[in-house]
């Protein structure tokens, strides 16, 4: 079943999601079996499949289109944030394995940033053009399950 899903913006969207060329209406849908599918809904087509995190639940799906290189990004129950290039058939750009000892409940994108929240009140900040982790903050003694930001604060 399925266990995240997100609307891509018509930027991410390419020819081969289009019937016509023009703006479609795609989404983007993560799977307990662990599989990221694009579904373009006005042909009512799963356009693209790939087995993102095996063994594991897809738990949180996003996106950023800073400095025009659009990215999809994903977090599972495998433990692992991954990155994929929506114009290169979802080539993947990064991944980083491992980043908790608990299960990811959250993501947030914010421009070359990735916020990741866990089960053990951690949030963990990555810069996906670099590809680094930036810090982990112990930011709550339960799970973050939720997180959005402001001009000057992450909430």
């Amino acid at each position: 079943h399925i266990t995240a899903m997100l609307a891509l913006p018509t930027a991410l969207q390419d020819e081969s999601v289009s019937s016509n060329g023009g703006p479609t209406s795609v989404i983007a849908t993560g799977a307990q079996d662990g599989h990221l599918r694009i579904w373009d809904l006005r042909q009512r087509l799963n356009t693209f499949t790939l087995g993102a995190h095996p063994g594991g639940a897809v738990n949180e799906i996003g996106t950023t289109l800073n400095g025009g290189s659009p990215v999809v990004v994903s977090v599972g129950a495998d433990g692992r944030l991954l990155g994929f290039d929506p114009r290169s058939n979802f080539a993947p750009l990064f991944e980083f394995g491992s980043i908790t000892a608990d299960f990811i409940y959250s993501l947030l994108v914010l421009d070359d940033l990735v916020f990741t929240g866990d089960g053990r009140g951690q949030v963990t900040c990555f810069d996906i053009r670099s590809c680094e982790k930036r810090y982990v903050l112990d930011a709550g003694q339960n799970a973050i399950r939720c997180m959005a930001a402001t001009e000057s604060c992450l909430v």
